[in-house]
């Protein structure tokens, strides 16, 4: 009967919460990194720690700009459930004066930030709320908090082939390398943004591996002299690659991109021909080898 009154008043309390608010507000932030493509629902597991304020406690998550913010089925001891999104804490029963609430953040497939890509968004993401005691038919909420997502899309690294040519056993290709973001800073210009490493043969294996810098020269910052600033826009590095295969034969040559946050990879198809004088000479061989056996 206790737990049916907790759930019973954080209902009502639910419907009160803009009022409430103005009472009291304890903004506090966290920071999602998120990624750019989302091809399916993507689930991220979070959580936020809870400081006891009172014998009660409410919790909502919000939906922010369509993200779908919502509370595990396996809480911890002294938590209550309304919904997927509201809970109420009973402290005693917590035993603790701090909680870890774990909660998930539902990326719906093709959702964009409310800025757009390589933007910050602050969203409110949670409140949590003091009560008086529900049981005994309480007054409302007492205290409220707000706190925020700060919400960042990252834009992934792009690699794109500009040109493949091969010569008897080498191969050269020509890469074009992209990026985006709020800004870039750096003590020095030859700063490396990107990384990569390159499987020649497609075994699995890592056969190179290198740095590579924006091709811009970046812009003076009169605010901190000693640093090199990039302003936003998208960003491109182009580098030169080159390998020697053993032998003749078609391959798949795999890059793997990476920024600070984020990798993505690009499959080269490579066809490595014999030459003509090297096929001539496999031809006389298979010739006189059968002329023998006569």
């Amino acid at each position: 009967m206790r737990n049916y009154k907790l759930i019973v008043t954080l209902i009502f309390v639910g419907g009160t919460v803009s009022q409430v608010c103005a009472l009291g507000i304890s903004p506090g932030r966290w920071t999602d990194v998120l990624p750019e493509h989302v091809t399916g629902d993507t689930v991220l597991g979070k959580a936020v720690t809870l400081f006891q304020d009172g014998p009660f406690s409410e919790v909502r998550l919000l939906d922010p700009a369509g993200i779908d913010v919502f509370f595990h089925n396996n809480l911890p001891t002294g938590t209550y459930l309304a919904n997927e999104n509201a809970l109420v804490v009973d402290w005693a029963q917590v035993g603790t004066s701090t909680l870890n609430l774990p909660y998930n953040v539902s990326i719906p497939n093709g959702w964009i930030a409310p800025n757009g890509l390589g933007t910050h968004s602050m969203l409110e993401g949670l409140i949590h709320l003091q009560l008086a005691d529900p049981s005994q038919g309480g007054i409302g909420a007492l205290l409220g908090a707000v706190q925020q997502f700060s919400i960042y899309q990252n834009y992934a690294p792009r690699a794109s082939l500009q040109n493949l040519a091969t010569t008897e056993l080498a191969v050269d290709l020509g890469l074009q390398f992209e990026d985006k973001s709020s800004s870039w800073w750096a003590y020095s210009t030859e700063h490396p943004w990107f990384s990569y490493g390159i499987d020649w043969d497609g075994d699995g294996s890592i056969d190179q591996t290198g740095t590579a810098t924006f091709d811009e020269e970046p812009v003076p910052d009169s605010q901190h002299p000693t640093l090199s600033r990039w302003t936003s826009g998208i960003q491109t590095s182009t580098l030169q690659l080159d390998h020697l295969y053993d032998a003749a034969g078609n391959y798949t040559a795999t890059l793997t991109l990476s920024d600070s946050t984020e990798t993505t990879t690009l499959q080269i198809p490579v066809e490595i021909i014999p030459e003509p004088v090297t096929v001539a000479l496999l031809g006389l061989g298979g010739f006189f080898l059968r002329k023998r056996k006569f």
